[in-house]
């Protein structure tokens, strides 16, 4: 069992896994739509040329927001999903109460006065100012998004239309030995390669905002100056904007998608590949993005680290397919892997996000995930890639190919001697094909090495128990108790 003192921190992890959830979430209603958007307008106006242009505006709003929830509540849990609207439908609320009390209606709320609440907010006159698009855009665009993304997720909850919760290795079954927790403990740390990569990117953004950049900045010589990709400059002398222009972002909201997109790719990749692998691979493919784009359109600036996000699934996908590597649903992971690289296509429409960038950056990846399985499938491999072998493990063990796992967690221990949850799965393999006196032995490195998981210490002292040792199994039970 586990101490008293790790609830508290056990509750944290849940609550903060929640918090973080739920701003995702909320991120994919209103920030999902962005790439979309002027595409499927245009496909608006040439099916509907006499729609009014506000009723044109938020319908691709509202279609492109529903379509967003039903991808995303096929791939994650509508858990917190069916709460975002509590976020800025009150804020859009609160806009028209002060709209209210400032310019009384003269015609009733819901009256046709110009200035009325109603029309100020969901039908306005755009020629009328500045004012009016400003409270369409910053608060009943997210107001309506979010609502129908919220109603989406609830109905997927209710009828059943999303995939149920992902397990990490199969569930313990008659004389099957309880299995370790593991893959779900990997990115326990907050200092991973994940959030120091996010943390520099929003440090730089920060770095720049308090230099006196606006948080909403389209100005090319500005972008210029700060380090963007430009190829009669990169290509002739200034290599180093190959480097700078990843971390430069087009205002708040590039950055919030891409650090979203950052967020999901990196932690999982993270668990394949190690944090200076990943690291590795995402300056690799965003030099290698930013170098195609300059060469194809060399009077075109780019900035963004899409082209890395982009490698990073490429790489992850490659990994996945042929690198004898299955996640959980398996086959959900490649069509979540496939929505980002659809996502990515349709945002290089931005005038300063190029198509070839991301597609330079997929190239790299996917042929840095080639020679990553070309490597790790060598008897000899480097260390670097050990964490694969790892990976490699967990899905024989998924899949119940306990052999497999064998020879995939020995050669990780090989490499990584003092890794206490190689050991303890390579346990739980050796047990499951009742070699009981090599699992005992595994096991009790992983416990001298400081692995705390009750399964281990379970399985540890079952063995004994079995053998007639009850000696070796009180100390391991006294330390469960303490």
């Amino acid at each position: 069992m586990y101490s008293d003192h790790t609830f508290i921190p056990g509750r944290l992890a849940v609550i903060g896994r929640r918090v973080a959830a739920f701003i995702l979430n909320l991120g994919a209603a209103i920030l999902g739509v962005t790439g979309f958007l002027r595409p499927f307008y245009k496909f608006l106006r040439l099916c509907f040329p006499s729609m009014p242009l506000t009723q044109r505006e938020i319908s691709t709003h509202v279609i492109l927001a529903a379509l967003v929830a039903l991808a995303v509540t096929q791939f994650w849990s509508t858990t917190t999903a069916k709460w975002i609207w509590l976020v800025p439908v009150p804020l859009l609320l609160v806009r028209m109460a002060f709209f209210f009390v400032g310019a009384p209606l003269e015609d009733g709320i819901m009256g046709q006065h110009p200035h009325g609440l109603w029309n100020h907010f969901f039908d306005p006159d755009i020629s009328g100012g500045l004012p009016a698009r400003m409270d369409l855009n910053l608060f009943t665009f997210p107001a309506l998004q979010a609502t129908v993304y919220s109603c989406i997720a609830w109905a997927s909850d209710h009828w059943g239309w999303h995939v149920p919760a992902e397990t990490a290795l199969p569930s313990s079954e008659g004389s099957r030995p309880a299995a370790p927790v593991t893959w779900a403990r990997l990115n326990d740390s907050w200092f991973t390669a994940t959030n120091v990569l996010i943390g520099t990117n929003v440090g730089i953004f920060g770095a720049m905002v308090v230099a006196g950049v606006p948080l909403l900045f389209r100005d090319k010589a500005q972008l210029l100056r700060l380090g963007a990709d430009l190829g009669t400059l990169s290509l002739h002398g200034q290599y180093w904007r190959l480097i700078t222009a990843p971390f430069v972002h087009v205002g708040i909201f590039h950055l919030a998608a891409n650090m979203i997109c950052l967020w999901w790719l990196g932690r999982l990749a993270e668990k394949i590949f190690g944090g200076g692998l990943l690291t590795g691979i995402y300056l690799l493919t965003a030099v290698g993005g930013e170098l195609l784009s300059a060469a194809w359109d060399p009077l075109k600036p780019s900035v963004g680290v899409s082209g890395g996000l982009m490698g990073i699934a490429g790489a992850l996908f490659v990994v996945s397919a042929y690198g004898g590597i299955k996640f959980p649903r398996n086959e959900l992971f490649r069509r979540r892997i496939t929505i980002v690289i659809c996502f990515f296509m349709f945002d290089g429409l931005s005038a300063f996000v190029s198509d070839m960038g991301h597609t330079g950056g997929l190239a790299v990846g996917l042929l840095i995930g080639f020679c990553i399985v070309w490597a790790v499938r060598r008897p000899s491999f480097p260390k670097e890639l050990a964490r694969i072998r790892l990976a490699q493990g967990l899905s024989a063990l998924e899949a119940h190919d306990y052999q497999s796992a064998i020879g995939s967690l020995q050669s990780y221990v090989a490499v990584r001697p003092n890794d206490a949850d190689g050991h303890a799965l390579l346990g739980y393999a050796l047990q499951a094909l009742d070699r009981p006196d090599e699992a005992a032995s595994e096991y009790q490195t992983a416990v001298t090495l400081g692995c705390t998981d009750a399964a281990v210490r379970d399985n540890l002292a079952g063995i004994h128990s079995e053998q007639g040792s009850p000696e070796g199994a009180v100390p391991v039970a006294q330390e469960e108790r303490a």
